[in-house]
């Protein structure tokens, strides 16, 4: 569709019908497509891992890997005779079985099945709260299990992931701002995290208009289009360091030795995450 354009807000053109980018149901291959679809989403469901670790953290996954017993037994209990036409199972069930037909016809991840997951844990509840009724002395056990889970993933998300992993961008604000205010014709930023523009862009409270008439891209045309530049931010690091008025930041685990540069030439300032490189004044 072309772009919308209602009072003040702007809907853009997009390159892609996304849906139909992701969806089998428009594939020439359709049912080696959903059958590749259903093995991973299976995949998904069971080993709980297989994805982007900004959507899901192995081992703790959707509902905790060791959940999927009491989620089958869940599932198993509310289709059964006895209990698939209560209204809140019925609820649920229905809703199960929509969320399953869509892992065959959308390429899976975390974010695509989002459907999903309602059910599951309500299905999840259901299978402990079956147990708990028919063994109450496993009440205490199950308790301490998800206790115990809940501490890992929250020190595995909050602390180790926020120094470590991919769920948290350190330092960019105080990157960003600092060379934002260098007196350069070029700022060049190591591609070596996702999505760096975004950031720089809130960071630097940079004009969507500027932004708009000067951008220039690594994948013009493809349905996700990398930036490459816009105005004097540069996201990669060019061959020749030194032929322009320039700062360069890369990764504090780069090897500044691979850059070829004259440390007594440079300023080198180095943040949590990030190492600057100037020329002295």
């Amino acid at each position: 569709m072309p772009e919308i354009k209602l009072l003040f807000i702007t809907i853009p053109r997009l390159t892609a019908n996304r849906y139909q980018e992701i969806s089998s149901i428009f594939s020439k291959d359709f049912l080696q497509v959903s059958l590749s679809n259903f093995t991973e989403s299976m995949k998904l469901f069971i080993g709980q891992s297989n994805d982007h670790p900004w959507n899901l953290i192995s081992f703790f996954g959707l509902t905790y890997v060791f959940s999927l017993p009491f989620t089958l037994i869940g599932i198993y209990n509310n289709f059964s005779k006895e209990n698939r036409n209560e209204k809140i199972n019925l609820c649920f069930n229905i809703w199960f079985i929509a969320a399953f037909l869509l892992l065959i016809v959308c390429e899976p991840n975390t974010n695509r099945c989002n459907a999903f997951i309602i059910p599951l844990i309500y299905y999840t509840i259901s299978g402990i709260a079956l147990i708990i009724e028919n063994v109450p002395k496993t009440r205490n056990v199950i308790i301490a299990m998800y206790l115990v889970a809940f501490i890992c993933f929250s020190y595995t998300y909050f602390y180790k992931g926020y120094k470590e992993g991919a769920y948290f961008e350190t330092d960019i604000g105080e990157m960003v701002e600092y060379v934002d205010d260098l007196d350069v014709d070029k700022i060049y930023i190591d591609k070596s995290f996702t999505e760096p523009y975004i950031y720089v862009l809130f960071y630097s409270e940079y004009s969507a208009k500027d932004f708009d008439s000067t951008v220039e891209y690594f994948t013009q045309g493809e349905n996700f289009e990398q930036v490459k530049s816009f105005g004097k931010y540069n996201f990669y690091i060019p061959e020749n360091i030194g032929e322009e008025n320039a700062v360069y930041v890369v990764q504090n685990s780069k090897d500044l030795n691979e850059l070829d540069i004259d440390d007594s030439e440079y300023k080198i300032t180095k943040l949590q995450r990030f190492t600057i490189i100037e020329k002295k004044e």
